[in-house]
């Protein structure tokens, strides 16, 4: 079999795995399946690509932080970018080969950092565009909630991995699940439903979190801050509640 075709065979694996992005699924995935091929036959390493990645995401939530459509605009590509990348950075590891816990540590780190930095971006940029340092509080709390959320899933996750999961074939893929908030725990359970996960996948994924802090952006132009603003606190705490369930719940398991 052509490394072509084992490759076009682990990313369908890849993208039936509970922990992929809806927008991996209909778009990073598919690009990546054209430059993944080109990138291989070049002296690119999977490593290159997460560092490249990484840059791209927190440079990102930089622009994010700043007023201005143009900011706004640059820092959504940016992280579109940057999730393009995370993506290709794994596929190439598996088409050349070159899987390695060095390049699922990077990747992990990269998601640890990014995601908190872009949840916590709207709040940076309240600050910046009103001076009120309660606003560069809230920003604060929403990279701890955040990073709460994706600590209590990770957690969970390496517990039932190390006891249950046979790690040799998740590290052969290369994948490593931490790139949402409640840590994309697979736990079925009677306080986190299916149609909340769903809500969770895709409504707070950090692409989506990027959009919605576009709108927001919008309400604070038509002069409506106040409403922006609770918006934005009732985020970061559904972050907050779901992963006190998640936690809940895992514990009941591990009792």
């Amino acid at each position: 079999m052509s490394a072509k075709s084992d490759f076009k065979k682990m990313q369908k694996e890849v993208m039936s795995f509970p922990g992929e992005s809806i927008y991996g699924k209909l778009i990073t995935r598919k690009i990546s399946a054209i430059f993944t091929p080109i990138l291989g036959k070049t002296k690119v390493t999977p490593n290159m690509v997460t560092i490249m990645s990484i840059f791209l995401g927190i440079l990102g939530a930089f622009f994010l932080m700043l007023p201005g459509m143009k900011c706004y605009v640059t820092g959504i590509a940016l992280i579109f970018g940057w999730m393009l990348l995370d993506a290709i950075d794994g596929d190439l590891a598996r088409f050349k080969n070159q899987q390695s816990m060095q390049g699922v540590y990077f990747d992990t780190l990269g998601h640890f950092i990014i995601n908190p930095l872009v949840f916590a971006s709207f709040g940076a940029y309240l600050w910046v565009i009103g001076g009120d340092w309660l606003f560069l509080v809230l920003a604060f709390w929403s990279f701890i909630m955040h990073q709460y959320s994706r600590l209590s899933g990770t957690l969970y996750q390496s517990l039932v991995y190390e006891r249950e999961c046979d790690l040799q074939s998740r590290h052969n893929f290369g994948y490593y699940s931490s790139s949402h908030p409640f840590g994309r725990c697979d736990v079925k359970t009677s306080l986190i439903t299916p149609f909340m996960r769903n809500i969770v996948y895709y409504v707070l994924d950090v692409f989506s979190i990027g959009l919605i802090f576009g709108l927001l952006r919008l309400l604070i132009y038509l002069d409506m801050l106040q409403i922006s603003t609770w918006v934005y606190i009732f985020l970061f705490l559904s972050v907050f509640v779901g992963s006190s369930l998640c936690i809940i719940d895992a514990s009941k398991k591990m009792s």
